[in-house]
């Protein structure tokens, strides 16, 4: 990981932390061609570092709108 991209992504898991106080935020997109280079590692960090954060990757979309309809959560989605 190159030191903006570890930056980058300090940033955006404090805006993460305190996005109710904003009108727009950035959708966070973990991207790479190569199999095994850390994507699914760097959601579960995030995901500590995240106040109320749920990853999503194999939740069904009736667990989703349920989630969704009990409050502010970032949602975390792995493939």
């Amino acid at each position: 990981m190159t030191d903006e991209s570890a930056l980058l992504l300090t940033l955006w898991s404090a805006h993460a932390n305190m996005w109710k106080g904003v009108q727009n935020t950035p959708r966070l997109v973990i991207d790479s061609p190569t199999k095994g280079c850390g994507k699914t590692l760097v959601l579960t960090v995030l995901g500590w570092l995240i106040n109320q954060s749920k990853e999503s990757g194999s939740m069904s979309e009736g667990a989703f709108i349920r989630y969704c309809s009990k409050g502010e959560l970032v949602f975390l989605c792995d493939e």
